[in-house]
Formats: structure tokens, C-alpha cells, sequence
């Protein structure tokens, strides 16, 4: 603007028209700057739209794979559940079991003994 008015020298009226034209570019330049503002907060509402729906989205995403989670911990905790109480039922008839064997063999062990009594009398006697 200044080697502007050095350029126009003393006209009359340079200064007033100088003056007009610089405030006109003024006045556009801050024109331009406030449409590309007003453009910039446009898209920035629609991001932010679309920031709040993603986040939305997670978190529905979030909370239900929470619930799958404790769906699945619960069927876990049943599943161990059923494992200690089967093992203890296993334990137990393994035991009903040992001591069958065993009255069995105890059985067995008396039978032999008086076959054996009973052998050892009928060679005595013969």
C-alpha cells in the first residue's frame, strides 16, 4: 500500500482510492477467510457425527462382547464344576470298587486256604 501512494504521488484523490481499494481486497480476503471457516466448521460437525457413531458402535461392540465374555465364564465355571464333581464320583466308586476287590480277594484267599486244608487232609489220610 505504501509503494502504492509513493507511486501515485500528489494526485488528488489517490490517497481516498488507494485507501478504497485496499479496504475492498480487505474486505474480500476476510470474506474468503470466513467462507473457508465456515466450510472447515462444517466438516469438522460432520467428523465429529461420525466420531460420536463410531464411538457409539464401539461401545455397543465393547458391551457385548463383555456379555460373551461372562457367558463364557460362566459356562467355564459350570464346566469345572461338573469336572470336580465328576471326579470325586469317580473317585468314590474307584474306592466301592478297590473294596470289592479286595473282600474278593479275601474271599478267594479263605477258599484256597480250606482247599488247601482239605487237600493236605486227604493226602494224610491216604
Amino acid at each position: 500500500a505504501l509503494t502504492a501512494r509513493a507511486e501515485l504521488g500528489p494526485e488528488p484523490g489517490a490517497c481516498r482510492r488507494l485507501h478504497r481499494e485496499v479496504t475492498e481486497d480487505n474486505a474480500r480476503r476476510l470474506s474468503q477467510a470466513l467462507n473457508r471457516a465456515h466450510d472447515l466448521k462444517a466438516q469438522l460437525e460432520v467428523l465429529l457425527k461420525e466420531n460420536e457413531r463410531l464411538r457409539k458402535t464401539l461401545q455397543c461392540q465393547q458391551e457385548e462382547k463383555c456379555e460373551e465374555v461372562r457367558a463364557l465364564a460362566a459356562k467355564v465355571h459350570s464346566l469345572q464344576a461338573a469336572a470336580v464333581q465328576q471326579q470325586s464320583l469317580m473317585h468314590e466308586e474307584n474306592e466301592r470298587l478297590r473294596k470289592t476287590l479286595q473282600c474278593q480277594q479275601e474271599e478267594k484267599c479263605e477258599e484256597v486256604r480250606a482247599l488247601a486244608a482239605k487237600v493236605h487232609s486227604l493226602q494224610a489220610a491216604a
